[in-house]
């Protein structure tokens, strides 16, 4: 719903355009737009939440700033836009830096500090991992690894940095992450922005094995995409 209402704007403010263009009408567009087009904020807002609440947090977000700036616009009340790097970018930091923290001290923490590191080879052994890129990054490719049955928990997090992952058709896929300043993107559905934070799942087969993968980002990027195996 949200999306069409957005076209609908569009639409509603390119012939009100054409028509002041024509002299048809003499409605003052911008002061208009000046005043109302944190709704654009609002629209984006609610379209992420009704994404199967996938985009819940991120449209929280969104929609509180769309409002904010709204009734700034209208008068009702003030609103410090520096709020949120006041306030939600310290938080969000914070969070990030405890998730450092719990996969660094992680048994099986991996790191990638200024350069690459590629896991490729045929065979090599996966298990609940922790892979942190700082200005550096990984290439893991899961489609050559031995996957163990039941459920493996990876933590990804890139810090001006990078993470490709790729994934075979077959196995489950339960995907969460939060980026700032960043981009996560997982099957070509990504998140990414100032603050972006989502959820994804692709089924597998029955009785494969599952992949629960967490990835924080903060001025990097992180890609995770399936792969054909009969392609390789």
């Amino acid at each position: 719903m949200a999306r069409y209402l957005l076209g609908g704007a569009f639409i509603v403010i390119g012939t009100l355009w054409l028509f002041n263009n024509l002299g048809v009408t003499q409605i003052p567009l911008g002061p208009l737009i000046g005043t109302y087009w944190p709704l654009l904020l609002i629209l984006r807002g609610v379209s992420l939440m009704q994404e199967d609440k996938k985009g819940v947090f991120s449209g929280v977000i969104w929609l509180a700033l769309g409002l904010g700036l709204l009734g700034r616009n209208l008068g009702l009340y003030e609103f410090d836009l520096t709020l949120i790097w006041r306030v939600l970018l310290p938080i969000l930091l914070v969070h990030l830096g405890w998730q450092i923290i719990k996969a660094a001290g992680a048994k099986n923490a991996r790191w990638a500090i200024m350069g690459a590191v590629e896991l490729k080879d045929e065979g090599w052994p996966l298990t609940s991992d922790s892979f942190i890129a700082f200005m550096g990054g990984f290439d893991l490719d899961l489609t050559a690894a031995s996957i163990p049955d039941g459920e493996t928990v990876l933590h990804l997090i890139a810090i001006m940095g990078g993470i490709d992952v790729k994934v075979p058709p077959h196995v489950h896929v339960e995907c969460e992450g939060t980026a700032i300043l960043g981009g996560i993107d997982v099957f070509k559905n990504g998140a990414g922005g100032i603050i972006a934070a989502r959820k994804w799942s692709r089924p597998g087969v029955d009785g494969a094995p599952t992949l629960r993968i967490h990835c924080q980002t903060i001025m990097g990027g992180i890609e995770i995409n399936g792969v054909d195996e009969t392609a390789k």
